[in-house]
């Protein structure tokens, strides 16, 4: 019985290590800087979550952005304007957001596009 003992602590000692290693291991990995994707995804609520969201797109790094948790009642306009985004460099809102009441999904414009 006290070797059941003794195995199973080895055990549970042994994942535990496991465990601190995969969690060392995951903070050594840097995040890819310029990789693109599909979309930018905001929730709001962030300290200049949105700021960071608009610098990745002017940047490039993506080609919808859309912000999730912004009131109905707002307008597009306003949102532009407390971003600080130039309508150049973003459409209107969607007409598929538009209809599910969320003016804040918002398509990049690119030429041909």
């Amino acid at each position: 019985m006290k070797y059941m003992f003794y195995l199973g602590l080895g055990l549970v000692l042994m994942w535990l290590a496991g465990l601190f290693y995969f969690i060392y291991d995951l903070s050594q990995v840097k995040p890819p800087m310029n990789m693109k994707t599909d979309g930018i995804v905001v929730l709001t609520g962030g300290n200049s979550r949105l700021q960071e969201a608009v610098r990745l797109l002017e940047n490039g790094l993506a080609d919808r952005l859309f912000i999730s948790g912004v009131n109905a009642e707002v307008p597009v306009a306003e949102l532009y304007a407390a971003l600080g985004i130039s309508k150049n460099m973003l459409t209107a809102v969607s007409k598929a957001a538009r209809k599910q009441k969320i003016p804040s999904a918002m398509r990049k414009k690119y030429p041909g596009g």
